[in-house]
């Protein structure tokens, strides 16, 4: 779930948004928590993302998987937006930096071999939304990043406050 916040600057030629999201989600390391601050100048979407997760470890006998999956992105992105009435849809992709740990090989019963990632990757993120009552907007967001080392993808339902 993600809470949106928008600022509007209408001029008679431009339309120009500036918003944070901040919000939960899942992906293929567990649970994530999801932040980005993004600017839209008429279609174009200007995006700086941060992305963590952390497995979510939850089990009554105490033994775990080791080591633990995690997964932090900073990213920065640039999309196309469709608005259309009150639904929005918009595209973004850019570069980002990676950072996490993955499970290897298995060594014992509960013990992996630990994979550090470090890397460079392409991060990407598909939205929708819609205008339920006045400025209050419900959407989606499908988000990945494609890296050579642990590439993932996530979804996030969110509740907007604003202006499409």
């Amino acid at each position: 779930m993600a809470l949106s916040f928008f600022a509007y600057s209408g001029f008679a030629e431009d339309k120009s948004q500036l918003w944070l999201n901040v919000g939960i989600g899942g992906s293929h390391f567990g649970p994530c928590f999801y932040s980005s601050i993004a600017y839209s100048h008429n279609n174009d979407i200007f995006t700086v993302r941060y992305f963590k997760a952390d497995e979510f470890v939850f089990n009554v006998d105490g033994v775990y998987d080791k080591p633990f999956l995690t997964c932090k992105e900073f990213g920065i992105l640039y999309g196309i937006s469709y608005p259309k009435n009150i639904n929005l849809l918009s595209f973004s992709a850019g570069i980002g930096y990676v950072s996490g740990t993955d499970r290897g090989n298995k060594i014992t019963y509960h013990q992996f071999e630990p994979i550090n990632i470090s890397t460079l990757g392409i991060p990407f993120e598909a939205k929708f939304q819609f205008t339920v009552l006045g400025d209050l907007n419900i959407g989606g967001a499908w988000f990945g990043n494609i890296n050579s080392a642990k590439p993932y993808t996530g979804f996030i339902l969110k509740i907007s406050v604003g202006v499409l």
